[in-house]
């Protein structure tokens, strides 16, 4: 039996002009004299991602997708992500990888599929790779889990 839940949900992650004015007048009084400084919001480039997994027995479509949401979330972080120190600017993510990610919860028995799409200045290459520049950064736009098995 098929059980599915969608997720489209907008993750807002552009700081504030202030929250960038404060940076500035912080850079500025540390700068050395003659160094120009201007601050600017990163570029983002918005991923969706499509999952088909099989639960386990023990756990329903909803802790499931709940728990894959989180997992994305936290490994493609600016912040946190990767490997606990942010994602970094201008790294590719690829299907594959996100694929080795959610085969390790606990609440997924198997990954049937993973598909990626991007939104904005990107380049897909045939082994599935999203690429983006240096001052890019990605985020998850939007989730749809499919999932069967489990405890529904």
């Amino acid at each position: 039996m098929w059980s599915c839940r969608m997720h489209r949900r907008t993750f807002s992650v552009l700081p504030s002009e202030g929250f960038i004015r404060a940076v500035e007048t912080h850079l500025d009084r540390h700068r050395l004299l003659g160094d120009r400084i201007e601050v600017r919001a990163p570029n983002y480039v918005e991923l969706r991602v499509d999952v088909s997994v099989v639960s386990t027995t023990d756990h329903t479509a909803e802790e499931t997708s709940a728990e894959i949401e989180r997992q994305l979330r936290s490994f493609l972080d600016p912040i946190d992500g990767y490997d606990g120190d942010g994602w970094p600017f201008g790294r590719a993510v690829s299907e594959a990888e996100l694929h080795e990610q959610l085969s390790d919860l606990s609440t997924v028995d198997t990954v049937e599929s993973v598909t990626v799409r991007a939104t904005g200045d990107t380049t897909v290459t045939t082994d599935r790779r999203v690429l983006i520049d240096e001052a890019t950064q990605f985020v998850l736009g939007s989730l749809d889990v499919a999932c069967r098995g489990g405890s529904d």
